[in-house]
């Protein structure tokens, strides 16, 4: 789980969060990081975009009321 204080926002803190974690699964070994977010997080999945996450719509899963979208980053 990764979030950032809404009044922390527009600083760069997520993208530096993001990359913690990716280093971390690179030097874990690991071929990818496998994220899910809420389908109205427009402003999230931009950023996993331009650090180039695609979409896995076939990985989508439900909790609850909510269905969660997925994106990958091949490391």
């Amino acid at each position: 789980m990764l979030a950032v204080d809404e009044a922390a926002r527009g600083r760069g803190i997520a993208g530096l969060l993001m990359g913690a974690c990716e280093a971390l699964a690179k030097d874990e070994g690991l071929a990818a990081v496998v994220l899910s977010t809420e389908p109205d997080m427009h402003t999230a999945q931009r950023l996993y975009r331009r650090r180039g996450y695609v979409r896995q719509p076939d990985r989508d899963w439900s909790t609850g009321r909510s269905t969660l979208l997925v994106f990958r980053l091949s490391l």
